[in-house]
């Protein structure tokens, strides 16, 4: 078997597991399958507005660590990432890697389609994936709701314009005022900022329109390009 040269990165909005979005994700898991004879991919999946949502209840309700929500949250990715395999089937790794070296031997020593969920506490889905494409060396798509990087909140302001490419320092300034506590990362989080900074790491974030991720797979444009030079 030859194992093939390219690959993408894909870190998958959790919104796409909620009530409401389940044709959505059906069209991701097809465009995925579709592609697989060409790239390979390593998708990790977040963990969406429900798991937010018990995330805020049990801090205000409990008195439970971070640490403990922190791992309550890697579960639910993990029960995302299964949904998502079981969609993937057969172009699809069987098994959830649940550490970065797991998920690289996986995506060394194999073409399906390696999908996996959180995988530390205090390290968030977007870190997991910005890692990933650091030890690899493949681009990073960030599917998100909001479709790109805005010049300011698109949920606060009804002005707000989406970006076609921003610097990572400006990037960085933008998003450095976000809380990280569990569940509640930003767009992205410090951390998979600055690997993606130090490596110069190929990111885009797209919305989960497959027709971004699909413009981005056939060498175009689409959401928002992080720039470095």
């Amino acid at each position: 078997m030859t194992i093939l040269s390219e690959g993408y990165v894909i870190k998958l909005t959790g919104s796409l597991f909620e009530k409401g979005s389940s044709q959505v994700l059906v069209n991701f898991a097809n465009i995925l399958r579709n592609y697989a004879d060409r790239y390979r991919f390593a998708v990790v999946c977040g963990g969406g507005n429900t798991l937010r949502y018990w995330l805020d209840v049990l801090r205000s309700k409990s008195s439970v660590s971070e640490y403990s929500l922190d791992l309550l949250g890697i579960g639910f990715t993990r029960l995302n990432a299964r949904i998502l395999i079981n969609l993937l089937y057969p172009n699809v790794y069987g098994q959830i890697p649940e550490s970065i070296e797991s998920a690289l031997e996986a995506i060394y020593t194999t073409n399906k389609i390696v999908v996996l969920g959180g995988l530390s506490p205090g390290f968030s889905t977007n870190a997991v994936a910005s890692f990933i494409s650091r030890e690899t060396g493949f681009s990073l798509i960030n599917v998100t709701r909001a479709g790109g990087v805005y010049n300011k909140d698109p949920s606060q302001y009804k002005d707000s314009k989406k970006l076609k490419e921003i610097h990572i320092d400006d990037l960085i300034k933008i998003l450095s005022r976000e809380a990280e506590a569990a569940g509640n990362y930003p767009l992205f989080d410090m951390t998979s900022l600055n690997i993606i900074k130090k490596y110069r790491i190929p990111t885009y974030v797209i919305s989960t329109n497959i027709s971004d991720l699909e413009a981005i797979l056939n060498g175009g444009s689409a959401g928002t390009r992080i720039l470095f030079t």
